[in-house]
């Protein structure tokens, strides 16, 4: 495993005329940095994209292929490699030009070191993603609490030179006019009623959404209401996350399940293999942490691990199924599909005989 991880390997995919959507909101909800201090040597161009997770990955690829960087190429820095040391290195250019670099810093509390160093990059393009951490099952309390968090830390983008790009997450009617959008950028012809069906059967969440319509871009044909339902509800949306939790779980055939209809949406095979390599990865230190302190609490162990507070609970719970010899089992198991993708080997079927090995 890597600790330099490039987009294709932790941002969800998307094809070209969603980026140009993307790229429109970004425009219209940018609030650009007026307040950097005046003797800052800010980043040639410094970005922070603020708000859905989804959206911010896919305006920040937007934004590399309009500054003339291929992302599979740009360093991608997220969790434990948010460091100064890491950010500084990755953002010097070299024989080549101007070095570009994604920083996520979604979950990583200690971010205004990590901003000073951004005001020193330089002539680098540095894109700053802080992604929303919270979810509506959570007390309003907590949320808002959050909410406020993220609000200071914009604040705190703005006095470090950083271009400002607000990207919520739809609600209600922007969801519907925001569907509506993609449906245009992908030339389908929906009946008008479309929209809303989508936004009501995936509330809050446009990546749902956006992989429906990439499976529904390819049957050629007017949508209307009950197609749309029919095709949609015949195959719950799935994440990484019921992979990971099915493969803890030792259940192979329903971790491929999930697996193949995240293929079956578009989704990126490297992407995924990378999205497994990361959940490995922090399974394998939560075990050392927890064999160093077996009573070790999610909040010490966020601190450690240096990631949001619910990944390592979901981690700390995942390792009372391991032992040792599974976990570098497992992690043999992940470099040797990796090395095979990355030799020629096709990338579906190494995925997916990966997939059902590590649940047995």
């Amino acid at each position: 495993m890597t600790t330099r991880r490039s987009e294709a390997s932790l941002a969800p995919t998307a094809t070209q005329p969603h980026a140009e959507v993307v790229t429109d909101l970004e425009c219209n909800s940018a609030r650009s940095s007026k307040s950097a201090p005046r003797n800052a040597v800010i980043s040639d161009v410094a970005i922070a994209l603020i708000g859905n997770p989804y959206l911010i990955h896919e305006a920040a690829r937007a934004r590399l292929r309009r500054e003339k960087f291929d992302s599979r190429d740009v360093p991608w820095l997220e969790d434990e490699e948010v460091t100064i040391d890491l950010v500084s290195a990755n953002a010097q250019g070299g024989l080549f030009g101007r070095a570009a670099l994604v920083v996520d810093v979604t979950g990583v509390k200690e971010y205004k070191p990590i901003l000073e160093e951004v005001s020193r990059a330089g002539d680098a393009l540095l894109i700053v993603l802080d992604g929303e951490n919270w979810t509506s099952s959570e007390a309003g309390s907590e949320i808002m609490r959050k909410k406020k968090a993220q609000e200071s830390r914009a604040k705190a983008y703005e006095k470090a030179g950083c271009e400002l790009h607000l990207l919520p997450t739809p609600q209600k009617g922007a969801l519907i006019a925001w569907v509506a959008a993609r449906c245009k950028a992908l030339k389908l012809e929906v009946d008008k009623d479309v929209p809303k069906i989508l936004a009501d059967i995936f509330p809050d969440d446009v990546a749902s959404i956006a992989g429906e319509l990439e499976k529904l871009s390819v049957l050629e044909v007017r949508l209307d209401a009950a197609t749309v339902t029919r095709i949609v509800n015949s195959a719950p949306p799935t994440t990484m996350f019921a992979v990971t939790d099915a493969l803890v779980m030792r259940k192979p055939v329903e971790a491929w399940s999930h697996l193949e209809r995240l293929l079956n949406m578009g989704e990126d095979p490297f992407k995924l293999l990378g999205g497994l390599q990361g959940h490995y990865a922090l399974i394998a230190r939560a075990f050392a942490l927890k064999a160093k302190d077996e009573m070790v609490q999610a909040r010490d162990a966020a601190k450690t691990l240096s990631v949001h507070e619910f990944r390592a609970q979901k981690a700390l719970e995942a390792v009372r199924k391991y032992d040792e010899p599974r976990v570098r089992r497992e992690l043999e198991q992940l470099l040797a599909a990796d090395i095979g993708m990355k030799s020629g080997n096709d990338p579906r079927l190494t995925l997916e005989r990966l997939v059902l090995e590590l649940g047995i």
